[in-house]
């Protein structure tokens, strides 16, 4: 059985597309019923992610994720009216989807998880002056950076404020593995010099 279902929906407006959202969700609902199954419309379970296109979609937008927004999608089935929660963000199979498009909600969690990785292995491993400096950066790129990147290949970065901040923090993390406190002056070229490791834009 399926755990995901993408639709693509067509219409003349948004407004027309809003009313097909409506149309298949129930359909898709009533379905289960008729197969005697309960669909459990608890957040985390059954969840819609609109992601309006063309004219008037930045009132949808509002309407769908604003301040004044519900949370719920009313659904018309054939039996009663659910009301289906919306997200503005999904996370499928490991990574943060937004219904933006933007991956820096997705890269702020990944550094994040970097860092709480680090942090773990901090004074056993990567600050240990008894292991290597060698060792120290293997282990780093499987245990950090491997979360770090893990599904990076499917990420469309359309803003230069995410790559800088990308850039940024993985510099950040390069620095904490030389034990290199904020005040130490070491420039990117330095830094990457001594440690033999690839800068983070390439």
């Amino acid at each position: 059985w399926m755990d995901d279902l993408a639709v693509c929906l067509w219409g003349n407006s948004t407004d027309a597309v809003a009313a097909k959202v409506g149309v298949a969700t129930g359909v898709l609902l009533d379905l289960f019923r008729e197969h005697a199954m309960s669909p459990n419309l608890a957040r985390g379970k059954t969840e819609l992610m609109i992601t309006p296109k063309g004219p008037k979609s930045n009132a949808w937008r509002k309407r769908l994720y604003g301040p004044l927004a519900t949370g719920f999608f009313p659904i018309i089935g054939e039996v009663e009216t659910y009301q289906v929660p919306i997200v503005s963000s999904y996370l499928h199979l490991g990574s943060l989807i937004h219904h933006s498009g933007s991956t820096k909600q997705e890269a702020k969690r990944r550094i994040a998880i970097a860092n709480a990785v680090f942090n773990r292995y901090r004074k056993v491993v990567f600050q240990n002056p008894r292991i290597e400096l060698t060792k120290r950066k293997e282990i780093f790129n499987s245990l950090v950076m491997s979360k770090l990147t893990y599904a990076l290949e499917t990420w469309t970065i359309t803003d230069w404020k995410t790559k800088e901040y990308l850039h940024a923090a993985i510099l950040r993390l390069y620095r904490r593995i030389l034990k290199a406190g904020p005040d130490a002056h070491l420039s990117d070229d330095h830094l990457l010099t001594a440690l033999e490791l690839p800068s983070p834009t390439e």
